[in-house]
């Protein structure tokens, strides 16, 4: 089990509360939500969104803004690979930004 600290987790929570909380893991079927120390990676269903993205780490950076890497993984071949990354993201930005690189909304 992957230890995160408490500022890790109050990281991650606050991000996904911008991004809608539940109601953004019910409407983009997020899952493996993942808090690292300052970001939160999650997995999205395998052909929903656009460019076959899968899979999304949001980091927030020292300059208070976001970093989002929007990333295709394949399980057979534990391949990873980056399809954008988006840096100088604010907090108002997080859910257009989402809904424009994946074509997934993130509240109704």
């Amino acid at each position: 089990m992957i230890e995160t600290t408490e500022r890790g987790r109050i990281i991650a929570k606050e991000i996904l509360r911008q991004l809608s909380g539940m109601r953004f893991i019910a409407m983009t079927g997020a899952r493996h939500l993942l808090a690292g120390e300052s970001d939160l990676k999650f997995r999205l269903p395998s052909g929903f969104a656009l460019q076959g993205i899968n899979c999304v780490r949001i980091t927030l950076d020292p300059s208070d803004t976001y970093t989002i890497v929007f990333m295709r993984f394949r399980v057979r071949t534990g391949e990873c690979k980056t399809i954008k990354q988006i840096d100088g993201v604010y907090a108002d930005q997080l859910r257009e930004i989402f809904t424009n690189e994946t074509g997934l909304y993130c509240t109704l």
